[in-house]
């Protein structure tokens, strides 16, 4: 891209978000937008019909379980999945905090497909860690644990197909902005902590603001006094390869669209935070 189309795409991203930010004002349109094939149009309307195309959820089912020898299902552990084994003491850790008085109590009890606690469906099968993954939080520790309860797929051929729950297990740093608070701002700081009792509750509040769907999953984990957030390992997980959009046009109309998102986000997080 020459200089010119570089500038033309940050101003276009720019003036996108201000209107989208302007045009929400008075209203609550931005508490239910959503980014679908439907709602979205050129290169990022054929990646995100493609992804939900796929069957992402039984692949990843295949992906990452088996079914081992004694009739369990359990985690595949090899370089594809980048899942290892953890020691016995720290899995035991992990699967005490699968209960409805710990991680069960830190996840919204209303909101979308939010069911109650169930024994069974809570069960937890096997725990692994994940490796080698993530941008901002590459290095950090990380689990898959996976649940007894099972997701409704789809019908193929009349047969339902399902498969397990995993659940992803995330260890959440102290925030940059918390760092500051600490030093020069000790009152807003016992603010601060009067309102999140951890950094990973912080996180779940955070996915719960920004986005109208929130996984009914969400909440959090504290294993030897370091807080874990807690979300569903989602299915959909998979990136546009940006060096397809050779096309200045193409790639203007792409940043529009991750505009209006990112604008939409942080409308509904401000909404949330005035209620």
């Amino acid at each position: 891209m020459s200089k010119d189309d570089i500038l033309e795409a940050l101003e276009a991203f720019t003036y996108t978000y201000v209107k989208t930010c302007i045009d929400y004002v008075g209203g609550d349109s931005a508490l239910v937008y959503e980014l679908t094939p439907n709602t979205s149009t050129g290169v990022l309307r054929d990646f995100l019909s493609n992804v939900e195309n796929k069957r992402s959820q039984f692949r990843q089912a295949h992906k990452f379980t088996e079914i081992g020898d004694d009739g369990a299902r359990r985690f595949v552990r090899n370089e594809d999945t980048r899942l290892e084994d953890v020691s016995p003491e720290l899995e035991a850790k992990i699967r005490a905090e699968v209960t409805p008085l710990k991680y069960g109590a830190s996840m919204m009890k209303m909101g979308y497909l939010v069911t109650g606690w169930d024994e069974d469906f809570f069960t937890v099968l096997d725990v692994a860690r994940r490796v080698g993954s993530g941008i901002g939080s590459y290095g950090v520790d990380r689990f898959y644990v996976l649940l007894k309860g099972e997701d409704i797929l789809i019908e193929e051929d009349q047969n339902v197909l399902s498969a397990s729950v995993i659940l992803d297990v995330k260890f959440e740093p102290i925030s940059a902005v918390s760092r500051i608070l600490d030093k020069d701002d000790p009152e807003t700081k016992a603010w601060y902590d009067q309102m999140f009792r951890n950094e990973a509750d912080r996180a779940a509040a955070a996915q719960r603001a920004l986005t109208s769907y929130t996984d009914p999953f969400v909440g959090y984990m504290v294993i030897d006094g370091d807080s874990y957030i807690v979300r569903q390992r989602s299915p959909y997980k998979s990136s546009l390869d940006l060096g397809t959009l050779t096309n200045h046009r193409a790639f203007t109309e792409f940043v529009e669209q991750i505009a209006v998102v990112t604008a939409t986000a942080h409308v509904r997080g401000v909404s949330c935070a005035c209620e």
